[in-house]
């Protein structure tokens, strides 16, 4: 949190665990690297296939978002680590009520969390990239892209060690399911216990420098390459499922939807 702790490129900083059973964990200090600011992002259309664990397929319409940036930090080799975020607007129909006012909710999430994006300069054999996609929305339900949807990208300058773990991590999930699956093999990082340096301790505490790029994107934009429907009464019968009360229901209950985190705030990057 930056109003708590800002961090400073090229100082180093490690994570101290005081268990109340005496043990105490840490981890192996970490310089923060240089931060790497990316030149743009931007998307398209695209379709993507899934495997289910039954062994079918399932393919679907979606949203691609790339990224443009360098891959160093003042002319040495950079480490990158991508995460997205997901937000769009819901916006209840006039006819809800008496006075044809209308609410706004805001909903968000991470963008395929179980999905671990790492790049440097050696792997991709390049000081740059100028088109690689990091992140994808199928986009149905279509009722979240009639107002905005944003994408944040987060990207995280890290050291080597950092990306070798986040490698290792990658492996192992792909081969094996998903980053939340039991691990079927020790990952070493960088924490260690004090009492026991003979103990296996997951888990990697990482330094990075950070930064961040937004973008956006509108109904009329879609409509171009897929046939969204922007009137919200349209939805409200798929909408209703999740407000149990009446058909306009789904349409009138702001925060009524099979998302979290849910709210009436506006972000702060909103309409910028």
């Amino acid at each position: 949190e930056p109003k708590i702790l800002r961090g400073v490129v090229g100082e180093s900083y490690h994570l101290e665990i005081k268990l109340p059973n005496g043990q105490t964990y840490e981890s192996e200090p970490e310089a923060m690297p240089g931060i790497v600011k990316p030149d743009s992002t931007f998307w398209d259309f695209g379709r993507e296939t899934v495997i289910k664990k039954d062994g079918f397929s399932n393919s679907f319409d979606v949203v691609n978002i790339f990224v443009s940036t360098p891959l160093t930090s003042d002319g040495k080799e950079a480490f990158l680590r991508w995460r997205v975020d997901d937000a769009f607007e819901f916006e209840t129909w006039r006819c809800c009520n008496l006075f044809k006012t209308i609410s706004r909710c805001y909903f968000s999430k991470q963008n395929n969390p179980q999905t671990i994006q790492v790049v440097s300069s050696k792997e991709a054999n390049a000081a740059r990239t100028n088109k690689t996609r990091i992140a994808y929305e199928p986009i149905e339900p279509a009722y979240r892209f009639i107002t905005r949807y944003y994408f944040s990208l987060f990207q995280h300058s890290i050291t080597q060690k950092a990306y070798d773990y986040w490698q290792k991590t990658n492996v192992v999930a792909n081969q094996n399911g998903s980053i939340f699956d039991r691990v079927p093999a020790y990952i070493k990082g960088n924490m260690f216990n004090k009492n026991n340096k003979e103990e296996q301790v997951l888990g990697y505490f990482e330094v990075s420098a950070l930064s961040i790029k937004r973008l956006y994107i509108l109904p009329y934009e879609i409509k171009r390459g897929y046939p969204i429907i922007v009137d919200i009464r349209y939805y409200c019968d798929e909408l209703s499922a999740y407000d149990q009360q009446s058909y306009l229901g789904g349409c009138c209950n702001c925060l009524a939807k099979p998302y979290p985190n849910g709210t009436y705030e506006k972000p702060e990057f909103w309409n910028k």
